[in-house]
């Protein structure tokens, strides 16, 4: 039986530290499992360079930022874990790899989320023989301070498992998009590209639906957009939506890094 306050996070970058971060604060533990000899390092550096900010924002009341282990072996990261980001290279071969080695040693109720930007999630689903608990769970960049992430099932993904993704994205404080059709890029990428081309509508009509809960912590605010007739990338993916005039705006030299 899966831990419902442990994580796993599965590749330690850029994309997997920041999320690092953002779970240690929300007071989940974090098990990391990533082939880079330095990655205790770096990761514990750049909790350690978050955190301030995290705290400023009023999002590490409940965190440790020391909760967090270091693996050789991804199967002994997803131990117990009842959610897992994975955030590996964007190369196919390499997450069925990964899936391939972790897919027994997962708990029956965990839920695994990939990051992945560029491959769709039918492309990701072929690496399982059983891909009914894999979601996509594509986050902007830094993850820890950008509220928005896009959450996606299909037909081979269980009942109840994009669901349980968004309430613990919502728990550790992001904005979730729920995107409804497959497309190359997802969602909120196209519509920043269309955004600049104007003359060009968006092509994710009908894609999405972004519901907003909670999107930080102190707050009772609680607000809903969908986006199903047309995605506007004006307001319905603006990551500032749920944001009320208690809540700071993230400082832009954090996003900066």
């Amino acid at each position: 039986m899966a831990d419902p306050n442990h994580t796993a996070v599965l590749g330690a970058g850029v994309i997997g530290a920041s999320w690092t971060a953002l779970f240690l604060a929300a007071g989940k533990s974090v098990a990391i499992y990533d082939v880079a000899d330095d990655v205790e390092r770096t990761v514990r550096a750049y909790v350690e360079n978050a955190w301030p900010t995290l705290t400023e924002l009023g999002m590490t009341d409940r965190g440790n930022p020391e909760a967090v282990t270091f693996h050789v072996k991804p199967v002994d990261a997803v131990d117990r874990a009842a959610f897992v980001q994975e955030s590996v290279p964007e190369r196919v071969a390499a997450k069925h790899a990964l899936y391939a080695e972790i897919e027994d040693a997962l708990a029956p109720d965990a839920v695994i989320a990939s990051s992945a930007s560029g491959l769709t999630l039918s492309e990701m689903q072929a690496g399982w023989r059983d891909p009914a608990r894999l979601v996509l769970g594509h986050p902007f960049n830094p993850p820890h301070l950008i509220p928005l992430v896009e959450v996606m099932g299909n037909d081979r993904t269980a009942d109840g498992v994009v669901e349980t993704a968004e309430r613990f994205y919502q728990d550790v404080g992001k904005v979730t998009i729920r995107v409804n059709k497959e497309v190359p890029g997802h969602v909120a990428n196209r519509l920043q590209a269309a955004s600049r081309r104007p003359t060009s509508p968006p092509s994710a009509t009908r894609c999405c639906s972004a519901f907003s809960r909670r999107p930080r912590r102190k707050t009772d605010h609680e607000s809903s957009v969908s986006c199903y007739q047309e995605c506007d990338p004006s307001d319905a993916f603006n990551p500032s939506i749920g944001r009320t005039s208690k809540q700071k705006k993230v400082p832009a030299e954090a996003i900066r890094g």
